[in-house]
């Protein structure tokens, strides 16, 4: 039994040891409801650096063409993007170099802006944006995330739109 402790205890002090950093600058909390995007920006169609606070309720899809799951539910998002949403605007983002983003949106027949985080962007809240693919997250118009899921719930995601208020200023 004391050898079982003591390699229990080994075991531990190990995983403590190997866990990443807090004092790593790419070192973010989990995205969730409630967190704030504001202050992330990104490189859009045009090249242009823009901010994630759009102004309007926006949908999030992210993505990496390397990802297995984004292959599986890219179909779906096909369907998704191209029925037409009133007020709520979708953009494809990814952490991958624009031309490569947009071949794949292009390649899957999504009908959605396509954005990336360049590496340079990839600070603190921007790579914990792109560290889940296919993820979703649903943000009002100042880039707070209302919610967020794995990108197989798009259109349960997209729901909460409906409760939005309509040009009232949040607090």
């Amino acid at each position: 039994m004391i050898v079982f402790l003591a390699l229990l205890a080994l075991a531990q002090a190990l995983f403590l040891g190997l866990r990443p950093r807090t004092d790593d600058p790419r070192a973010v909390p989990w995205l969730q409801a409630g967190s704030s995007l504001s202050g992330v920006h990104a490189l859009g169609p045009d090249g242009q650096k823009v901010s994630l606070a759009t102004g309007e309720p926006t949908l999030l899809l992210v993505f990496n063409s390397g990802c297995g799951y984004c292959e599986a539910v890219a179909p779906l998002w096909r369907a998704w993007t191209t029925a037409p949403r009133p007020g709520l605007r979708a953009i494809a983002i990814s952490s991958e170099p624009i031309s490569s983003a947009n071949q794949y949106a292009l390649d899957h027949g999504w009908h959605a802006e396509v954005w990336t985080v360049a590496e340079d962007l990839l600070d603190g809240l921007g790579y914990g944006l792109t560290l889940r693919t296919p993820w979703v997250f649903l943000l009002d118009g100042e880039g707070l995330i209302l919610a967020e899921g794995h990108g197989s719930r798009i259109a349960e995601i997209a729901k909460g739109t409906a409760d939005m208020p309509r040009g009232v200023p949040r607090p």
